[in-house]
């Protein structure tokens, strides 16, 4: 499963809170004088979608609401979101929007390893079992933690291992 980058979580967020299901900038621009939070999170994947800029570059006298909008939102932050990342993020206040819609992004991040790892171990702990395999010969196998391991296995501490690990030690046993 690749990684959730954050202007494909953008296009996801913008979609769910448009009646319409839309990316589209024309439907949107209808949209956005009702929806405020709305209008905010089009405004931050401008910054983030090349295409989506160029079109409302393009398309600036049909599109005025969005543009208005994205001209507030480039100056505020400007290059220094693309260029230097969370590094700048981590600088915003809790109360800005970009920090605010990051900060969402993150935990839905978190939220799906977390999912995943579980599937993983309910994955592991059977073919552990089906194969009799010791968690001594997973953890020094692969040379894990010992400690780390065994509480994950164990005691199901999901967040004792990373999603790289975990699907190291499914691997490891899908093989022996």
């Amino acid at each position: 499963m690749r990684k959730l980058k954050f202007s494909n979580f953008l296009e996801e967020y913008v979609k769910s809170m448009s009646k319409g299901k839309t990316l589209s900038l024309f439907k949107l621009e209808k949209e956005v004088s009702e929806n405020e939070r709305l209008l905010t999170l089009v405004s931050l994947l401008l910054l983030f979608s090349d295409q989506k800029r160029n079109t409302l570059k393009n398309h600036k006298d049909s599109l005025k609401k969005l543009y208005a909008s994205y001209s507030e939102v480039s100056r505020k932050y400007g290059e220094n979101v693309n260029k230097s990342g969370k590094v700048f993020l981590d600088n915003l206040n809790e109360f800005d929007d970009l920090y605010k819609t990051f900060h969402s992004y993150q935990n839905r991040l978190e939220d799906r390893d977390s999912r995943m790892k579980e599937i993983y171990h309910e994955k592991i702990m059977r073919l552990k079992d089906s194969k009799n395999v010791s968690n001594y010969k997973i953890y020094t196998a692969l040379k894990f933690n010992t400690g780390n391991t065994n509480d994950f296995l164990k005691n199901k501490r999901l967040e004792k291992l990373s999603l790289v690990k975990t699907k190291s030690i499914y691997n490891f046993l899908q093989n022996i």
